[in-house]
């Protein structure tokens, strides 16, 4: 496959290190739910399957789940608003509070599209919420966020983005889930980079 998106071996490697990294630290730890946030960390799903299944044959993969964080905002609706739309659209994980659950970004820079979610969560009564991120989170406002776990030990060569942008879906401000992106070239565009993010493992 000729690369369009990885076109180096660092950021082919980072994107192997962070999908081995996440499943051996979600197998080590017993954590079977991850929450992938949109946009730039939801590619990392591919590599958390590829680098599962040849580390882990045979176990089930974690459930895998996606959220968009400025549905999370609450200047046009209160917060019990989000609690339970959060709970209605991920009716599986409402379904038992109890189990861990990891939130996983790309970075953390001021903590606004992480912390809103963790809020949301632990006050639905989710009782065991693990932070996770691509690489180590950056100094910013950002000091009440204790980060569970990152893959990289440095800053990610692709920035924020260690899996690329991903334009499959859109973000909106008004549900927590993310809306469908249905310009073709771009969607188009998000395949590509789905299989060649397959194709480095």
């Amino acid at each position: 496959m000729n690369p369009k998106n990885f076109r180096t071996f660092k950021a082919e490697s980072e994107v192997r290190i962070i999908g081995r990294m996440l499943a051996h630290h979600l197998f080590k730890e017993g954590i079977n739910r991850v929450m992938f946030i949109d946009r730039s960390a939801r590619p990392g799903y591919i590599a958390l399957k590829k680098a599962w299944k040849k580390k882990f044959p045979g176990v089930p993969t974690p459930e895998i789940y996606f959220t968009n964080p400025e549905g999370y905002n609450t200047q046009n609706r209160s917060e019990n608003e989000v609690v339970e739309e959060f709970d209605s659209t991920y009716r599986r994980l409402a379904s038992d509070k109890e189990s861990s659950i990891m939130l996983f970004d790309g970075c953390v820079h001021s903590g606004n599209s992480m912390r809103p979610i963790q809020r949301v969560l632990e006050r639905a009564g989710y009782s065991d919420v693990r932070l996770g991120l691509a690489q180590p989170k950056d100094y910013g406002d950002n000091k009440d966020l204790e980060i569970d776990f990152q893959a990289l030990s440095r800053p990610s060569w692709n920035t924020c983005y260690p899996f690329r942008r991903d334009n499959m879906i859109e973000r909106n401000r008004t549900s927590v889930l993310s809306s469908r992106n249905n310009n073709q070239g771009d969607r188009l565009a998000s395949i590509e980079l789905r299989r060649e993010i397959s194709s480095l493992f």
